[in-house]
């Protein structure tokens, strides 16, 4: 979508997405999140645009890529959604606005004659739990085709450390893996890196079908823990432990003693004791 600042002043601009009923005098709808709706017949859950922050010089022009990935089981019929540009210092006001019908656009019609056949999912995402070394960074991704096509599945996995932050990514085109019907398979991937220590989340996007229009999506979480970093806190770990018990029996024991065949024995002396003095007792004080 091209958008061009027409004002002579710096505008702030976000992009916002709401369905919209074209038989209904084009009532705008709010906008629902995708993990809070029925996503084979909402089709703002199949728009991808960018809701980070544009800014525009006077005059200028952007070209902003909108994506339309339709869900594998969507529901036949034709679908409206309003793309809109809401000039505003926050997200939320520009929003607003867009329900109000006060901000510039544009309306994009999603037309689903059949559905699509190709349906693919993704049956399990591993990665190990704690990644110590080059030798257990393998990534197991188990697909499982419940469609009636052959599915070639391809796409990308997107890392990011505990700050939300993307540290890298790595394709995953399956070598040519294709899934017949009613069968699963089983794809492999390394973790492109090791050295670095934290919390880390993967995020995986697969496309297929004609034109690699349809998508799924899975995550998961592991830590990094390179093995000379863990070597090192298990010696801190055991220096420590060896310091404790070091200062433990400095504090309960106070004198050593030897015995007639001269082996050391630890004593513990404890003093304001009062007792009846008995025949085999011994006199430390005369000793």
């Amino acid at each position: 979508i091209t958008v061009t600042n027409n004002t002579g002043s710096k505008q702030i601009v976000y992009a916002t997405v709401n369905e919209v009923a074209v038989d209904e005098g084009g009532k705008i709808m709010e906008f629902v999140s995708p993990a809070m709706s029925d996503r084979t017949d909402t089709v703002t859950s199949w728009v991808e645009i960018t809701r980070g922050r544009l800014e525009f010089e006077p005059g200028e022009t952007k070209t902003v890529p909108l994506t339309i990935r339709v869900h594998p089981q969507a529901k036949p019929g034709n679908y409206h959604v309003f793309i809109g540009f809401g000039q505003a210092s926050k997200r939320h006001v520009a929003e607003s606005a867009a329900m109000s019908g006060n901000v510039e656009g544009t309306i994009v019609k999603v037309a689903i004659d059949e559905k699509t056949s190709e349906i693919l999912r993704i049956s399990s995402f591993l990665v190990d739990r704690f990644v110590f070394s080059e030798s257990n960074r393998t990534i197991e991704i188990e697909l499982e085709n419940t469609g009636q096509n052959d599915a070639v599945p391809q796409g990308e996995i997107i890392f990011y450390n505990s700050r939300g932050e993307e540290v890298g990514s790595l394709p995953v085109a399956g070598d040519g893996l294709v899934v017949p019907p009613g069968e699963k398979k089983m794809m492999t991937a390394t973790v492109p890196f090791h050295e670095s220590l934290g919390r880390y989340k993967a995020n995986l996007v697969l496309r297929y079908g004609a034109d690699q229009k349809a998508a799924v999506f899975d995550t998961t979480q592991f830590f990094m823990v390179p093995l000379p970093v863990l070597i090192a806190v298990l010696i801190i770990i055991v220096l420590f432990s060896l310091g404790v018990t070091y200062l433990l029996r400095r504090a309960f024991y106070d004198e050593l003693h030897e015995d007639d065949d001269g082996n050391t024995l630890p004593l513990y002396v404890r003093n304001d004791r009062e007792h009846d003095t008995k025949d085999h007792d011994i006199d430390l004080k005369k000793v």
